[in-house]
């Protein structure tokens, strides 16, 4: 994803963080994961950046320079030690490498002086030292010795580790290497130490050129998680809360410290002072890894974890917003967040559940400006009165459309739950909740239009482009029902399949066929796409008409919403024997396994994260000594990380407990006994 930052954005994510920002000094940052698409880009209010995640291979991240009130400047480098040094010393504990985690180095009131120095690096090295900035206190830093990922269970230390700022050593963020054992680093090549300066290349050069010219002789550090900058040039402040992590100040720290210890945990011989130290930070991992679990640690404080806590937190200006965010806990952490313009109104009347009426239905849809210069498309349901979202228009790799994929909450729209379905499916109806979590927040009305899928709907984002198979199967089970004859009166059932009747011709939308604008790729079902949405590259009258027909029937039908979960359960069944067939072919097996593990190898195939080696990667991770953090792994980047990680803490808190806990899966039967 590419997008605008600014220095407005940065400002808005140091109050957010409750950093202090000083006016009279230059401040350093590291954004994780972001990469800025101009290494030479200099001082200006805005530049622009590409999430990418990181990787431990290249230099994905952003180190930056910010002069309050006088722009920013964003450098190509790394916050993440190299891969190889990670791999290299794992046997060892982890020792000699290091995560810097997220964190305000600053020089807080009674606390240690965090803040880099003017100085050279690698005093000790073959390679001899060259200038740059030295850091001797102690840090809150990551150490891994059981594998190359840093998790919650991993060792979380306060430790003068001696991790600089320094030069990367390759100029081009595209080559796999670079030179960091837990140093933040800056795309380049190094010059001389500090007694004879110069002969520096690449983005170094002026980092370097512009610190050192300055008087300032310490630098603060503020370095975000991956995730943070996209989600706030995305959502906007307004609906991001406050958050706390080490070096955050002021009074929201302190009533997060008086928290933690009314539930007996220690913050140190200071109490809480309103400054989050290492004491504290070691507290907000212990809950984090205790209501999460390890992969979904991220140090940062927000309504989540504060809830886990059980303290009160600020809810975000846009209040009764249902975004999500991080990986979970604070609305801030590890992540990202698709290239739309989530629907997060808090204006919307309760809605009532009620039958559609008889006659046809057809409801005026209206554009609508937002404060942040984009549009949505809205309508009045005739039922209840609600003001309901047919979504945001969002644009993704060249085509425009629709994204209702927040905002369920405020409309008091249906949600899936397993509890509502069990009795009609069992342990199916429980199973795909994780990946309906991942997909929808398991919202029955989310959908979207914005992408090559045309038309993608309801809590299991059943695709329009696939033939026999996701939303096809869905209309053909819509309309067999009586109310379909309300909502879609053109289109009927001739032989089983979806047809489009034009007066007295029936035309069919099933199988391989090309769009009129040929918009879509061989093999899919291109007819079915254009009815559905005639224009990819607009909002027009037949997605808008198509998305508020289904909105209204499913807020409005429990016909339609069981015939969305019948489609699901249907799928999965599908998938998950399919997935069984395959390991036997590969010399492991589903048999036998627990829920939460058949959930996360369904939820792969599902969202198609494997690829075309998908089967052989699950096989792998099946024969792991660890199969869920193994399955965590397939197809992630940081597109999906943010999915991944809900719908793993999904499936092990609702499968991995309880009577769901006791079952496994069947082969032979292709159930879970």
């Amino acid at each position: 994803m590419m997008f605008a930052f600014t220095e407005d954005h940065l400002e808005a994510m140091f109050s957010l963080a409750n950093f202090e920002i000083p006016t009279n000094e230059m401040i350093f940052f590291g954004l994780r994961g972001v990469s800025p698409v101009d290494p030479d880009g200099g001082f200006a209010a805005s530049h622009m950046v590409q999430e990418k995640g990181v990787d431990f291979l290249h230099m994905r991240c952003t180190i930056g320079q910010w002069d309050a009130g006088n722009g920013i400047a964003l450098y190509p480098g790394s916050t993440v030690p190299h891969l190889s040094g990670v791999t290299s010393r794992v046997a060892n504990n982890g020792e000699g490498v290091n995560m810097l985690a997220t964190c305000y180095l600053t020089d807080l009131p009674g606390s240690s002086d965090h803040r880099y120095a003017k100085g050279n690096h690698g005093i000790s090295s073959p390679l001899g030292p060259h200038r740059a900035f030295r850091n001797a206190a102690k840090l809150p830093i990551w150490r891994t010795g059981d594998d190359s990922d840093y998790e919650g269970d991993d060792r979380l230390l306060y430790f003068q580790a001696f991790d600089n700022l320094h030069c990367g050593r390759r100029i081009d963020m595209n080559t796999p290497k670079f030179s960091s054992l837990g140093c933040q680093v800056v795309a380049g090549q190094p010059g001389g130490p500090v007694g004879n300066p110069g002969g520096e290349k690449g983005a170094w050069k002026s980092f370097i050129d512009v610190a050192y010219g300055l008087g300032q002789q310490r630098f603060r550090y503020a370095l975000f998680n991956e995730g943070e900058a996209t989600r706030t040039a995305a959502l906007g402040v307004e609906a991001r809360a406050p958050t706390v992590r080490f070096g955050s100040t002021g009074e929201l720290a302190q009533h997060l410290q008086e928290g933690l210890e009314a539930r007996g945990f220690d913050i140190g011989s200071t109490g809480a002072d309103g400054i989050i130290g290492f004491q504290t930070l070691r507290a907000i991992r212990d809950v984090q890894l205790e209501a999460f679990g390890a992969s979904e640690v991220d140090l940062v404080v927000g309504p989540m974890t504060a809830a886990a806590i059980g303290v009160p937190w600020p809810a975000p200006e846009s209040a009764g917003s249902s975004f999500g965010g991080g990986v979970g806990r604070s609305s801030d952490g590890l992540g990202s967040i698709d290239d739309i313009d989530p629907d997060d109104e808090n204006d919307d009347g309760d809605a009532v559940a009620a039958a559609p009426s008889a006659a046809a239905f057809e409801v005026e849809t209206r554009r609508e400006p937002r404060d942040n210069g984009r549009f949505r498309w809205v309508f009045d349901d005739p039922t209840d009165g609600t003001r309901r979202y047919l979504g945001s228009e969002a644009r993704f790799t060249g085509f425009l459309g629709l994204a209702r994929t927040r905002g369920f909450v405020a409309e008091a729209a249906p949600a899936y739950s397993h509890r509502d379905w069990q009795s009609e499916h069992g342990a199916w109806a429980a199973l795909i909740e994780p990946t309906g979590e991942g997909e929808s927040r398991n919202s029955f009305t989310c959908l979207n239009s914005y992408d090559r899928a045309s038309f993608t709907f309801g809590f299991y984002q059943l695709a329009a482009h696939t033939p026999n198979d996701n939303l096809i199967l869905l209309f053909r089970k819509l309309l067999a029902k009586d109310e379909a004859a309300v909502y879609f009166p053109d289109l009927t059932l001739s032989g089983g399949k979806v047809h489009m009747r034009e007066g007295g011709v029936l035309t069919s939308l099933e199988g391989a066929q090309d769009r009129s604008d040929n918009a879509n790729r061989d093999g899919e079902q291109g007819a079915f796409m254009e009815y559905l949405n005639g224009d990819m590259h607009g909002v027009d009258d037949a997605e808008r008409r198509a998305a508020s027909r289904l909105i209204h029937w499913a807020c409005h039908s429990e016909t339609h919403r069981r015939v969305q979960v019948e489609v699901a359960v249907e799928l999965a069944k599908k998938k998950v024997a399919r997935i069984a067939q395959k390991m036997e072919a590969r010399e492991t097996s589903l048999d036998g396994r627990a829920m939460p593990i058949v959930a996360m190898a369904l939820d792969i195939l599902h969202n198609g994260r494997g690829g075309r080696t998908t089967f052989a990667q699950i096989a792998n991770a099946l024969k792991s000594n660890n199969p869920m953090k193994a399955l965590k792994k397939i197809g992630r980047t940081s597109t999906f990380a943010d999915r991944i990680d809900r719908v793993a803490t999904r499936a092990r808190n609702l499968l991995g407990r309880g009577t769901f806990g006791a079952l496994r899966y069947d082969k032979d039967t292709n159930n879970f006994v």
